[in-house]
């Protein structure tokens, strides 16, 4: 099991949280696993298998970004073992088979996980930098080419903003047309916060 930080309700949140705490009480007897017992257990055994054979080349892959995260947050040494794990099972999860995880997809998988050992309020911040200067190259690009049409709007700067909305648009395209459909659920989030962005930046620099 692995437990997941949850950041605390604010105090005038109380009452609706027991309410709601209890309602989600009552819909678990509707809630169907989506694995049985005996697959969680079956495709651990599988992952465990590889890793005893690999460890040596998954953790060249995956030790230097841990190592360079821990700088920031702190993580025992007990769970920096299980991180290959953890990296290995979220690809499997999203579809990937041991076949065609290369290092590429263990590093994002890496990057991905580690928001799950965060341990308090103060680490989220941390790790939200941490991720951002870890992402894919063009989708890093995008991302500074969003804030700066972000930036340049704020200055009233609308026939920049402009150019910089159009070239990330471009951008996000062409990664969504050249990038597998299991990569691109891999940052599902990432893109679709940037989307929404670039709409949101586009409505206001076509009114302009």
């Amino acid at each position: 099991p692995l437990r997941v930080f949850t950041e605390y309700i604010d105090p005038d949140d109380t009452e609706p949280l027991m309410i709601k705490g209890w309602e989600l009480r009552k819909e678990l007897e509707k809630i169907e696993p989506l694995a049985s017992m005996e697959d969680i257990y079956s495709i651990n055994k599988i992952i465990t298998s590889y890793l005893d054979n690999n460890i040596k080349d998954v953790s060249k892959v995956v030790s230097p970004i841990v190592a360079n995260y821990v700088e920031h947050v702190p993580i025992s040494n007990r769970t920096r073992v299980k991180v290959p794990l953890y990296a290995l099972t979220y690809l499997i999860i999203h579809g990937f088979t041991l076949e065609n995880i290369n290092s590429t997809l263990l590093r994002v998988a890496t990057v991905k996980i580690l928001k799950y050992l965060i341990h308090n309020r103060e680490q989220i911040n941390d790790y939200l930098a941490f991720a951002s200067a870890h992402l894919p190259e063009d989708l890093l690009r995008i991302t500074e080419l969003t804030n700066e049409a972000k930036a340049l709007v704020s200055n009233y700067a609308i026939s920049e903003a402009k150019e910089r909305v159009k070239d990330a648009y471009k951008m996000l395209q062409e990664l969504k047309e050249r990038w597998s459909r299991l990569m691109i659920k891999l940052f599902e989030n990432e893109i679709s916060e940037l989307e929404s962005l670039l709409n949101k930046l586009k409505d206001i620099v076509e009114e302009r």
